[in-house]
């Protein structure tokens, strides 16, 4: 695919990327003679959807240090099971989300925001 064209699909993305962040992707999967290997980007969002083993391991490397009983560890893994099952069906990308609300990079949101992103994006946990 020609660097132009992959310019076009990922603005048809509605995620937000300044004109930098496109340029980096076009380095790091550009192959040379102004074609980029957009197979090797799909491949790569891909493994964050379908490799268990990677969300596995990215969830447990951001795990909270807060102590649940038995029932409220129960809702929360109904609940994450619930989210990455939207996630998977919805291919949806939660982080440029969060980020939006994430100015600073601190890794942190509130927990007004964090619902808002989640209402945002069609996921609901009232059950």
């Amino acid at each position: 695919m020609t660097e132009d064209k992959f310019r076009t699909a990922v603005a048809m993305f509605n995620i937000y990327m300044t004109k930098d962040e496109v340029e980096e992707l076009i380095k790091r999967y550009g192959c040379g003679d102004g074609l980029v290997r957009y197979t090797d980007f799909i491949q790569n969002i891909d493994e964050q959807f379908y490799d268990y083993d990677a969300a596995r391991d990215n969830i447990s490397k951001t795990k909270s240090s807060a102590i649940y009983n038995q029932d409220e560890n129960q809702v929360l893994d109904k609940a994450l099971d619930y989210i990455r099952y939207m996630i998977r069906t919805k291919r949806i990308l939660m982080k440029p989300n969060f980020k939006d609300f994430d100015r600073a990079n601190t890794g942190h949101v509130t927990k007004e925001q964090f619902t808002r992103v989640l209402t945002t994006l069609g996921i609901n946990l009232d059950y």
